[in-house]
């Protein structure tokens, strides 16, 4: 009889003279048609997107059975919980194990599939106002993108790395030199290389005086040629006009 349970068969015996055996030969066994159910019970990590080089898996059945274990759509192969799979390369993986009980009733398999992702994000900077360098801007404004998601800091001269998007602004108030770092970390935890930018603010303008004068400083002159020497309290590109005429960018000495 295939019914599931418990069964029990007791056989007694009479002999040609009417005698009934003392103890009966009796045999109880159990019929299973019920194929076990596997579960993964934990996945270390346990991030769906991680930068792991191995995953670990536990996983157990409703009844005692032994496990089977596949990688990657390979083989089945006997194993038992923990399970590890190492040596993990990038891409996407997939893990199924399958229970069979002790009836010889084979169960469906359970899958988990995550990505193994090694690769840091990479910041782009788009655009930047002003530019890096020299500048007397009292704002700066980053464009800057990322090639994957994640989360994005910046630090601005020193300060704690916050939470940022494109653009990051800010004010700038103080001469002197003003740094930027964007940093980003994808969903496996992959952290890219700082992107940078550096500007040296200056909001005093250049003090310019007389050097030199020849033939001689006097207001009244009877040559035709003057030479000016002109200083300046800083490194400055000179332009000049002449009797309201632009002479352009100049030098000096002027002559």
């Amino acid at each position: 009889h295939y019914i599931a349970g418990t069964h029990n068969i007791v056989i007694s015996a009479i002999d040609n003279a009417g005698n009934v055996s003392a103890f009966p030969a009796s045999y109880q066994w159990a019929i299973d048609l019920t194929a076990p159910v596997t579960i993964i019970n934990s996945v270390v990590p346990a991030s769906a997107i991680n930068n792991a080089n191995q995953e670990v898996f536990q996983f157990s059945a409703n009844e005692s059975a032994a496990f089977a274990c596949a990688v990657d759509n390979g083989p089945y192969q006997t194993c038992q919980s923990p399970f590890t799979v190492s040596s993990l390369v990038e891409g996407m993986h997939w893990f199924d194990v399958r229970a069979t009980d002790v009836a010889g009733n084979q169960g469906l398999a359970v899958s988990y599939s995550w990505k193994t992702d090694f690769t840091p994000p990479q910041i782009t900077i788009v655009s930047s106002t002003p530019a890096a360098g020299n500048s007397n801007a009292h704002n700066v404004s980053v464009d800057f993108s990322v090639n994957e998601p994640g989360s994005v800091t910046c630090s601005f001269d020193g300060a704690a790395a916050v939470d940022c998007v494109s653009p990051f602004t800010t004010p700038v108030t103080n001469d002197g030199a003003h740094a930027l770092v964007i940093s980003a970390k994808d969903a496996a935890g992959n952290v890219s290389l700082d992107a940078k930018l550096n500007w040296n603010m200056d909001f005093t303008a250049p003090v310019l005086s007389w050097g030199v004068i020849l033939p001689s400083a006097a207001l009244n002159k009877n040559s035709a040629n003057v030479s000016l020497e002109i200083l300046a309290s800083e490194s400055v590109t000179l332009f000049a006009t002449l009797n309201g005429v632009s002479l352009g960018q100049v030098t000096s000495p002027l002559a």
